[in-house]
């Protein structure tokens, strides 16, 4: 429920002239000389862009300023009647700013607090109160202080706040691994870079690159780090590759690049990583066909430059066999020679028509052959090869 001013009828009129500050809104006399140090007072505390006031040591206003009238919306009309300085807070932040103003009155710190504050028609708003104890003859009898505006505050607190959060969610949903180093070090990484290093955030925090870098590869990605440290920033985004050694062992390809960043007063370096593995995968997997395609090509052309020489070796065999005695001891060895030819000639008359192949391991995972056993003619449009 809302309360205004109005609420409060019963509220007592301003003090009288012993209050220890200016007690009236008026000016000097016309005519007067130079303002006393009272006067001068008033007259500069009547130019502040912010509320000050003065109140007994039950909180009713005893003093307020133009600003105070502008920002809490009563009327001299109103402060004639009384006003209480709790009605001019939020109900809620009532009970809180009674513990304030005891603190300050037993010589507490009289600094400053948030609380939400009541305009007259019934509008809210957050302020920042600094009060202090009066003081007379030993004893406290009032309370003065400065009650700013923090709206604007707020509203750039919660703008950023916004932004904030806006980046926050981009980063963390971000479909490219990102990586804050500062000497080397890693200070942010979020969950992207933690699925392709396959560590944990906590795990990365304080890692250096030399932690997951593949070893054979740290040589090259240091150089890097010296050059893009040398470099012009606008000219230090190109991108690298390397290997990097992930939490489950595995040896995944990156491609990597960063941009010069301010962290935390530091200079810092903000990377950018992708898992590249598939894609150089398929890039030497593409490699490794056209090679094959190329030896595959040339076996043909040499196939079909062979076959005849081959059928005519065949031939000559048959008739020398048809020629010689059963009991010859030659027949063996010519049948033999016939055997083999014909076995050369089926191989050729295979390798000048094959369209779909595969490849096998060979001497190890980094040499591949032709696998003649899973070669044969194409059945389906081209494109089906296998590889």
């Amino acid at each position: 429920m809302t309360t205004h001013l109005d609420d409060n009828p019963g509220g007592q009129g301003p003090a009288g002239p012993d209050t220890d500050g200016p007690a009236d809104q008026a000016g000097p006399p016309a005519g007067a000389g130079p303002p006393r140090g009272e006067e001068r007072f008033r007259q500069l505390v009547e130019m502040l862009p912010e509320t000050v006031f003065e109140s007994d040591i039950t909180a009713r206003l005893t003093f307020a300023n133009r600003q105070a009238f502008k920002t809490f919306g009563f009327s001299p009309r109103d402060f004639a009647r009384g006003v209480s300085g709790y009605m001019l807070l939020a109900p809620e932040d009532r009970p809180r700013a009674f513990d304030y103003m005891a603190s300050v009155a037993g010589g507490g710190p009289g600094e400053g607090v948030e609380f939400t504050a009541l305009r007259k028609d019934g509008g809210v708003f957050p302020i920042m109160m600094y009060a202090s104890p009066i003081v007379r003859q030993d004893e406290v009898v009032g309370f003065r202080g400065i009650v700013v505006d923090i709206s604007g505050l707020k509203q750039a607190q919660e703008a950023l706040r916004r932004s904030e959060e806006k980046y926050r969610l981009v980063v963390q949903n971000a479909s490219e691994g990102l990586l804050v180093s500062v000497d080397l070090r890693f200070a942010f990484v979020n969950p992207k870079a933690e699925a392709i290093l396959g560590h944990a955030a906590e795990a990365l925090l304080g890692m250096t690159y030399r932690d997951v870098i593949h070893p054979d590869d740290l040589p090259a990605v240091v150089e890097i780090s010296r050059q893009r440290a040398r470099m012009d920033p606008a000219q230090s985004g190109a991108s690298h590759a390397c290997r990097v050694l992930r939490g489950d062992g595995r040896t995944v390809w990156v491609e990597f690049s960063g941009v010069p960043i301010d962290w935390d007063g530091r200079q810092g370096w903000l990377n950018f990583v992708s898992d590249v593995t598939a894609r150089r995968q398929a890039h030497e997997e593409a490699l490794l066909r056209a090679k094959l395609q190329a030896a595959i090509e040339t076996a043909g052309a040499a196939c079909h430059e062979l076959n005849q020489p081959l059928q005519s070796i065949v031939l000559m065999a048959e008739l020398t066999l048809a020629q010689l005695p059963a009991n010859d001891p030659l027949r063996p060895r010519m049948e033999k020679m016939r055997q083999e030819m014909r076995r050369m000639a089926a191989i050729t008359h295979r390798l000048s028509g094959i369209t779909v192949y595969r490849s096998r391991d060979y001497l190890g995972a980094h040499s591949r052959i032709l696998d003649l056993e899973g070669a044969g003619q194409a059945v389906g449009p081209p494109g089906d090869e296998q590889a």
